[in-house]
């Protein structure tokens, strides 16, 4: 191959690849708009939630019940996805462009969220120092389950997928495959993949641990704002669940007429050994530095959350 077309090829990837670091455009604050809210959710024919682990389980009751229109069982099946986190691409992707859907979710404080995780799968995720796989071993590597007993160890842990889930999610994974089941592995190697357009790297160039390279990759970040802003109808915290479903009943009308506020599963204590303050304090800021993205994009999804609650604080106390 001549010099002059790997010069092309190398000017093709730069353009392609800085559009997709540059093109994305978030204002620092957002707010729901209540006429554009409503609209959405009288023009979508589905009505879909994106359920981010340990950020509150909605019944499968509220689709099967016709509380709120979701798309059937058997035609996200049919595109071969299965299992409760199913990756809100995955569920746009099945639908296509003929027929429109619409999201909602829930977010969580990513100190509350992570400790919720270890705290829900220890001990239990791991047998014989290995994971035991999907669904019990969600997103656990050999590296967590060899520090599992440690909990600052199993936080430090090079590949350990629970940091910064909230953003991958909303961010979105284009991938072959079962999309609410990712193994670690498959995980991984989408993440390369993006970082390498992100990051503008040679293809052949070694990454280290990649969460940490995620957690330094503020471009998945304004991605993932960019999704909610575009995709998502509503959002809001995991510990208002009520008063969430109770403000998506009133703007979605003659859709969710029997919808009933959904519960969320109360954070379980800790089954560990017992922290002391210091260690506490330790934890709380490896967390907290760990999950830079999803305390960003928490507290931004959040503003225009208090905002509306404002708004309906008479009919959805």
């Amino acid at each position: 191959m001549t010099s002059s077309s790997n010069a092309v090829r190398i000017l093709v990837f730069f353009i392609i690849s800085h559009s997709l670091a540059a093109s994305v455009s978030v204002p620092a604050i957002y707010n729901f708009s209540l006429s554009s809210i409503a609209e959405t959710l009288r023009r979508s024919k589905f009505i879909e939630y994106t359920h981010i682990p340990k950020c509150g389980t909605v019944s499968r009751k509220i689709c099967d019940e016709g509380q709120l229109p979701c798309l059937p069982l058997p035609q996200l099946r049919k595109c071969g996805h299965y299992g409760e986190h199913c990756d809100w691409l995955a569920k746009y992707k099945c639908v296509g462009k003929k027929e429109k859907i619409t999201f909602y979710t829930l977010f969580r404080e990513p100190v509350s969220r992570v400790r919720s995780h270890y705290n829900y799968f220890y001990p239990g995720a791991c047998r014989n120092g290995k994971p035991l796989g999907q669904p019990a071993g969600q997103f656990w590597t050999k590296g967590m389950c060899e520090n599992e007993d440690n909990f600052t160890k199993w936080l430090l842990t090079p590949n350990n997928w629970v940091h910064n889930r909230m953003t991958r999610m909303v961010h979105g994974r284009m991938s072959s495959g079962n999309l609410c089941r990712i193994t670690p592995r498959r995980e991984k190697m989408f993440w390369e993949s993006v970082l390498k357009r992100y990051k503008r790297r040679h293809i052949q160039e070694v990454f280290g641990a990649i969460p940490d390279e995620i957690n330094s990759t503020p471009e998945i970040l304004e991605k993932a704002k960019f999704n909610l802003m575009k995709n998502f109808v509503l959002w809001g915290d995991t510990f208002e669940i009520e008063r969430f479903f109770c403000i998506l009943k009133n703007l979605a009308k003659n859709k969710a007429k029997k919808l009933k506020a959904a519960k969320v599963t109360k954070p379980r204590k800790s089954r560990s050994r017992i922290e002391s303050p210091e260690e506490k304090l330790l934890n709380d800021g490896i967390i907290l530095q760990k999950n830079a993205l999803d305390k960003e994009l928490y507290e931004w999804a959040m503003n225009p959350w208090h905002d509306i609650k404002v708004k309906y604080a008479n009919v959805c106390p």
